[in-house]
């Protein structure tokens, strides 16, 4: 919420603000950016991972950050391997490690494709997003503990996938946490767009739409919206009656498709089914339902779905780094440069939380009645207001009838894989497997699974046989690469 005309700017708050898997090329130099921006917060930023290379290659990049002219020199960073160091006495803790990186996701995605599953994200449902929740769920246990011990009373906000199995695991183990995610931003953006383009206007961005958001992460809708005083929903409507918009793709096509809306037939086909528009990308909405990523709709192809390779994810990395590595070999460019904030809410969250100002946004938190058809304590995604210290979701009313369904199927399956990943419950994880809408054959199901214990078993201490003579566990966070880059053998030199 904007400031009142002719109020004054309030001190920074001093903060402690400690980065779990900090040195991660992707989510790393964003935050400490948005942060280092922020005029309503200064203090500390705290660095924490596991490998010393990245994270001394951080540290400089952070510290350039941090003394550039934009930033006011209102935040020192520092960096350290020990965990517990890093949270000690924290006010805000920000976790953004993935436990075995891409080397782990390019078995989530190859080993499941063998078997006839498409996957076009592979992070949150489906073969991938199970054993990636099978992989992180033990180590963020681990986390919650370290932050109860050491920093009880911060706020942890949580970025990485699968953010509704990882946010109710914090959750559940007693730490003030939230699941952020980015993708309604998308979905507000091209609302604004179009609004814009029918209105005649430029002005208007995702901040003007106002939405109902539900669901679960990676599968949230609106179910009402407006954009300057018009009904949004009716507005899309409109527009899908326009030539071209509502399309069959055939091979390859999509990836020429133009015009808003164009590459978001998933989007659309929610509205037009059920009354609800998707709001979450096109290939994490594929992905919860049967039907889209089949041999027949060509992986995705014919609803306009890309499905992302693990090698354009290394190519991503390797990207990063060298925008980091160019950034810092000239020193004096990059001061003249200026920095801009990436439009993620991190750093506007934490200062609402210590009471610089209030806001509303959607937020992955416990279900207390504001999506009255879900189980209550599921973690959903909906608005709330931010204030000091507290978190007030906003009730969006049930979810369609007919979406329903799958969003129980949904929930069931996400506390099922977690209740599995803690116990180390083979069977649990298997039925959690099968009860995927993207699994249809139980054989195939089977030998995929365990083809995938077996080659992620060095990530998978819970699952291994128990020994007579029992031996201390590897804790994945203090052993495993939790950053991608380094997990597939990128060099930083």
């Amino acid at each position: 919420m904007a400031r009142r005309k002719g109020q004054g700017r309030k001190r920074p708050a001093r903060v402690k603000v400690a980065i779990v898997g900090g040195a991660a090329l992707g989510w790393g130099p964003t935050i400490v950016t948005d942060l280092a921006l922020n005029e309503d917060l200064a203090g500390q930023i705290v660095l924490h991972d596991i490998d010393p290379k990245p994270l001394s290659l951080m540290r400089r990049y952070g510290r350039a950050v941090c003394r550039h002219p934009d930033a006011g020199g209102r935040f020192e960073l520092t960096t350290t391997q020990d965990r517990r160091k890093a949270l000690r006495d924290a006010d805000f803790v920000v976790v953004t490690i993935s436990v075995g990186g891409l080397a782990m996701m390019a078995h989530d995605l190859r080993i499941p494709r063998k078997y006839g599953i498409v996957q076009s994200v592979g992070d949150t449902v489906g073969p991938g997003g199970l054993f990636r929740a099978l992989r992180n769920v033990p180590v963020f246990k681990r986390i919650a503990e370290d932050i109860l011990r050491c920093c009880p009373n911060a706020w942890v906000l949580s970025y990485t996938n699968p953010c509704t199995m990882l946010a109710r695991t914090l959750i559940r183990h007693g730490v003030k946490a939230i699941g952020c995610c980015h993708e309604v931003f998308g979905a507000k953006s091209l609302i604004a767009q179009l609004a814009n383009q029918t209105l005649g206007r430029k002005d208007l961005t995702r901040d003007d739409v106002d939405a109902v958001v539900t669901g679960i992460n990676h599968c949230t809708v609106f179910t009402h919206a407006t954009v300057a005083g018009r009904d949004a929903l009716d507005m899309v409507r409109r527009h899908m009656k326009q030539p071209g918009v509502v399309r069959v793709y055939g091979p390859g096509e999509q990836l020429q498709a133009q015009g808003l809306f164009a590459r978001d037939q998933v989007k659309l086909e929610l509205l037009r089914r059920y009354g609800a528009l998707g709001a979450a990308g096109d290939r994490h909405l594929a992905e919860f339902f049967p039907g889209y990523l089949t041999p027949e709709t060509h992986e995705g192809n014919r609803w306009g779905v890309v499905v992302t390779t693990i090698d354009e994810r290394i190519q991503w990395k390797k990207d990063d780094l060298a925008k980091i590595r160019a950034r810092l070999r000239d020193a004096k460019a990059f001061a003249r440069q200026p920095l801009k904030r990436s439009g993620e809410e991190a750093g506007d969250m934490m200062a609402c939380l210590v009471g610089q100002r209030t806001m509303r946004t959607n937020v992955n938190r416990p279900n207390v009645g504001q999506i009255p058809n879900l189980p209550t304590d599921a973690v959903v995604e909906t608005n709330a207001w931010l204030t000091f210290d507290r978190i007030d979701p906003i009730c969006s009313g049930p979810l369609p009838d007919g979406l329903l369904p799958w969003y129980l199927r949904h929930v069931m399956n996400q506390e099922s894989t977690i209740e599995a990943a803690l116990k180390g419950d083979r069977d649990l994880a298997f039925q959690a497997l099968l009860n995927d809408p993207l699994v249809s054959d139980r054989d195939d199901a089977e030998r995929m699974f365990k083809e995938m214990l077996r080659v992620q078993a060095d990530y998978l201490p819970e699952f291994k046989p128990r020994r007579k003579t029992r031996r201390p566990r590897r804790d994945p966070s203090k052993t495993a690469a939790v950053d991608g880059a380094l997990a597939c053998g990128l060099a930083y030199g």
